[in-house]
């Protein structure tokens, strides 16, 4: 909550409050009223960790007015703990177990908070996470608890045996410029691959990106999955691949979605024109999920109808007399269009 509190000789009533953030805020500041008179105490809604600085103007009826700023710092709070689910373990072998820690807006914590390792089941467990399997197969239960956040998962420790596996793409890279990738991991251990269950995880993602989905997971049909994404950048996963008699394979997996030319549009898509009057036209360039590209590709431009001129900028001339025209903007097989009035 924000709050301020000023006096005027015509009563609260004529006072108004308008709050706004000043200098380079961590992320866009929303406010549930503002610019009235209630807006002497409001609510400002944080998305982002940091430093805020406001400004609060107070005009009165007369629109004389006064200002007077404020900070406040949005310090990072852990809402999410989980354990990253880990491998089954070769008897008499160490794992280090690591944590997802997020913060109020889902967003991972630079800064780990301290965390407190607890174990149920055989084996031993550091102070600092790490896990050693007994000298026989068993499964152990490890808590970590963070205040009164905590979460758990299980160890399971099976006598060694061979596993194989191969992966798609070759190797551990790959690379699209469409919505999806069709990711595949095949392990062939000791007895049927029928018995194997695929489980596939996000390591990374590009920075505002959502967490891709997977059409299968955590089965053995999953040894076949395709990723769905929602923007271009690099994400990485990992698959984890077990059997009841072997140890897991795990594979981590790199895929490139790059940008793909998809869709033009004009601004504006129509314009009254004065007679020899001018115009600018802008063409924009969008990727597979509606977002406009980094580098945008050069359009060519082109008078489809009516009088007038046009360059190869976009900028359109009108004719010395009425009528209307049509001019179009594309790149490689996209087209977009405006129309025109000259009045």
């Amino acid at each position: 909550p924000l709050s301020v509190l000023a006096f005027d000789n015509g009563g609260q009533g004529n006072l108004t409050y308008t709050w706004a953030s000043v200098g380079t805020p961590p992320a866009p500041v929303k406010f549930r009223v503002n610019g009235t008179s209630a807006a002497s105490n409001t609510v400002a809604t944080f998305s982002k960790t940091g430093t805020y600085n406001f400004i609060v103007t107070i005009k009165d009826s007369g629109n004389l007015s006064l200002t007077s700023p404020t900070s406040v710092v949005v310090y990072p709070g852990l809402t999410t703990l989980a354990i990253i689910p880990p491998s089954p373990l070769n008897i008499s072998t160490s794992k280090q177990l690591s944590t997802v820690t997020l913060d109020q807006f889902a967003t991972f914590m630079p800064l780990q908070p301290p965390l407190t390792w607890s174990l149920s089941g055989p084996g031993t467990l550091s102070p600092t996470g790490l896990y050693t399997a007994p000298a026989s197969p068993g499964t152990a239960t490890i808590t970590v608890t963070s205040g009164l956040k905590s979460a758990s998962t299980t160890i399971q420790t099976t006598a060694p045996a061979p596993l194989a596996a191969t992966s798609t793409p070759s190797g551990i890279f790959g690379s699209t410029n469409g919505l999806t990738y069709n990711l595949s991991y095949l392990g062939t251990p000791p007895g049927t691959p029928a018995t194997l269950k695929y489980s596939w995880y996000l390591l990374s993602k590009p920075t505002g990106a959502a967490t891709p989905t997977f059409s299968l997971n955590g089965s053995n049909a999953a040894q076949n999955t395709v990723a769905t994404f929602n923007q271009v950048g690099t994400y990485r996963f990992y698959v984890t691949v077990y059997s009841p008699t072997a140890i897991s394979a795990t594979q981590i997996i790199t895929i490139n979605v790059l940008p793909k030319l998809s869709a033009i549009a004009l601004s504006p898509t129509s314009a009254t024109l004065a007679k020899s009057t001018s115009r600018q036209f802008l063409a924009t360039a969008y990727d597979q999920f509606g977002k406009i590209l980094t580098a945008q590709p050069t359009f060519t431009w082109k008078l489809l109808a009516g009088a007038g001129t046009l360059s190869h900028t976009g900028l359109f001339t009108a004719p010395a007399n009425r009528g209307n025209a049509v001019i179009i903007a594309s790149a490689n097989s996209y087209t977009a269009s405006a129309r025109l009035t000259i009045t």
